[in-house]
């Protein structure tokens, strides 16, 4: 039997009648060899291997155009948040280096207040409920639209965190994912492993949020981490970031242009992730046809 014949068989056995455990799954040798092979001639099974790999091959290479694709969007949603910050995308004519006019580079400090989250009791049972959101790194996978949270808060645990207004900003700042950010638009707080910025009335949050997300800001954030296994960015040394303020004006113009972009880049990405998801269940089907013998 050729080995990529058993390999692309064992690529589609449904394992879970054959494992045992329940936190940790086990195969143990016995199960394995009672697995019943189907076994076509040894012909046969060259011509099977041999239209799987060619069926398979076409789809790989689909696969990895789709993957390319998605990585260009990547990096012009970059460029569209790297000009956006630098006034580009609003004054395309500026030199490298630039900033319109009207436009300073300030401490985050002087943009809004800066708040560090905080955990409130886990051992009071009464602090935790669903009246209101508990933000942790995890949730602000939502990005522009965070409002969901795994973990929530009663009133009584509100009052024993620090309580953050709707449009607050919230910057990871420990961790593998420092620099992860989300737009809150339902109140509530956050762990400490967050730095919060209330805006002031000198910031539009939304510019706010395309600020702390840009390539300009993400790399103070590491480059002012500490160097240890566990990046860290305390309070201190966030709130004296260089922040690039433009007057309210050119921020609202700002968020309509980064949103209008972002907008298409995010439906052409949803449609590329949904061709990914197809090609997989292809290659699955391509499998199961072979082994069915109705692949030749």
């Amino acid at each position: 039997m050729p080995n990529a014949y058993l390999m692309h068989f064992l690529n589609i056995l449904d394992y879970s009648p054959y494992v045992t455990g329940t936190t940790r799954l086990k195969l143990t040798k016995g199960a394995m060899s009672n697995i019943p092979v189907p076994v076509a001639p040894l012909p046969e099974q060259r011509r099977i291997v041999e239209a799987i790999e060619r069926q398979l091959g076409r789809l790989e290479a689909g696969v990895a155009r789709l993957q390319a694709a998605k990585a260009r969007l990547k990096r012009y949603k970059q460029a569209v948040l790297k000009a956006a910050v630098e006034g580009r995308l609003t004054d395309p004519d500026l030199s490298e280096g630039e900033l319109p006019k009207g436009w300073k580079v300030v401490p985050v400090e002087e943009v809004g207040q800066i708040v560090t989250g905080s955990t409130p009791s886990k051992g009071i049972a009464d602090y935790y409920g669903t009246d209101h959101p508990f933000y942790k790194p995890t949730d602000l996978a939502a990005g522009y639209e965070t409002s969901e949270s795994i973990d929530g808060l009663t009133e009584a645990g509100l009052k024993e965190a620090r309580e953050l207004p709707a449009k607050s900003i919230l910057v990871t700042c420990i961790g593998a994912t420092i620099g992860k950010t989300g737009l809150i638009r339902v109140a509530g707080a956050c762990n400490q492993q967050i730095n919060a910025i209330v805006p002031n009335d000198s910031l539009v949050p939304e510019y706010g949020y395309f600020q702390c997300i840009s390539p300009f800001f993400q790399q103070q954030i590491k480059d002012n981490a500490s160097a240890t296994t566990l990046p860290l960015l305390n309070k201190n040394r966030f709130k004296v970031l260089d922040f690039i303020l433009p007057p309210k004006t050119d921020q609202l113009q700002i968020v309509k242009a980064v949103e209008d972009r972002l907008q298409k880049t995010d439906e052409l990405d949803s449609t590329l992730d949904a061709q990914l998801l197809q090609a997989g269940r292809l290659r699955q089907a391509v499998l199961k046809r072979a082994f069915e013998g109705r692949l030749v």
